[in-house]
């Protein structure tokens, strides 16, 4: 045991962890999400370019410095063709490597090599983990993937570098936490400095939701969009989701569920748990705490409906105490 005071740690000179990408990617161990075909490698080219560049990364400002992609799962031919068809002409500062060892196999001493030959890397992109996963026999999941994500942070933080990781998620939805969805045992999530997750309602929604968590940076739900014309990912209506009523509207359900069931015929009315079980059924997560609630949201979201979704909505009574809730897809 290495025991100090407090006194050394409030006089100790240390490297101020800067961020790569603020609000998104900081020094340490960044564990990055999705289900297969989800353009997470689109992602982490359009990354790696951003801060090579010192340009914008979906919205977010970046630290510019060299990039070292392990792009395990490309060759040069699909890098290049990836690379001219997002217009990049020259990138300087980004490093490509197509393989790699494994962790039990130098890996780190590799990297190290590598590091000390460009001394500008500060963030390391590997895709994907599974790619440099060592031996594990012997070990049960935890203790493997434990002992792998220690060795890598480790690495990252005796340099005070970043290293994003990226990795799947399992099939089952988990609608209380995204970040339970991430593929592997809690020793990856546990010991991960940052969380991002991408996920959607329903796999041909057009937009994604990029769930954000961690332990030096905010919380945060984005919404972003793949641009198919420049193969970039975009941040969709980004002033709209500075309001904590359009950020609520979003995470209700309430949208899919009502261009659902306005598919067919353009309209739709029925009570407050009428309303309440088809979102539970449709998107697995609950619009509000309570059809009460759920009712007085309607009221709030009223114009936001009209706005996002070109749907009016108003109330209709049936009695003292009854009525019921219409919907007309205009």
């Amino acid at each position: 045991m290495n025991m100090f005071d407090a006194d050394y740690v409030l006089g100790a000179e240390l490297p101020e962890a800067e961020p790569l990408v603020t609000n998104l990617i900081v020094p340490g161990i960044t564990l990055l999400a999705a289900p297969p075909k989800y353009g997470k490698s689109w992602m982490m080219l359009q990354m790696a370019l951003a801060v090579s560049s010192g340009g914008e990364f979906i919205d977010h400002e970046t630290r510019r410095s060299g990039v070292l992609y392990l792009a395990l799962e490309d060759g040069v031919t699909r890098l290049k063709k990836r690379l001219l068809q997002m217009g990049v002409k020259e990138a300087p500062g980004l490093y490509f490597s197509t393989e790699a060892p494994q962790t039990d196999d130098n890996l780190l001493d590799e990297i190290s090599l590598k590091l000390a030959l460009h001394s500008d890397i500060k963030l390391i992109i590997i895709d994907t983990l599974q790619k440099i996963k060592g031996e594990t026999s012997g070990r049960n999941a935890y203790e493997a993937d434990y002992a792998i994500m220690g060795e890598l942070k480790r690495f990252a933080d005796e340099r005070n570098i970043a290293i994003v990781l990226v990795h799947h998620l399992r099939k089952l939805a988990d609608e209380t936490d995204p970040f339970n969805r991430i593929s592997g045992s809690t020793g990856l999530t546990g010991a991960a400095d940052t969380m991002i997750v991408l996920e959607r309602t329903k796999r041909k929604d057009a937009s994604t939701i990029m769930h954000i968590t961690g332990r030096d940076i905010e919380a945060s739900d984005i919404e972003i969009l793949f641009n198919k014309d420049t193969h970039r990912w975009e941040r969709l209506i980004p002033e709209k989701e500075l309001d904590p009523v359009v950020e609520q509207y979003k995470r209700s359900g309430l949208s899919d569920t009502l261009r659902w069931l306005l598919e067919k015929d353009g309209e739709w009315e029925g009570t407050a748990k009428a309303l309440f079980d088809n979102v539970r059924a449709w998107t697995g997560r609950d619009p509000a705490k309570n059809t009460k609630q759920l009712a007085g949201d309607l009221k709030l979201y009223t114009p936001l409906m009209k706005e996002l979704d070109g749907i009016t909505y108003y109330y209709l009574k049936r009695g003292t105490n009854t009525g019921v809730h219409h919907f007309i897809h205009s």
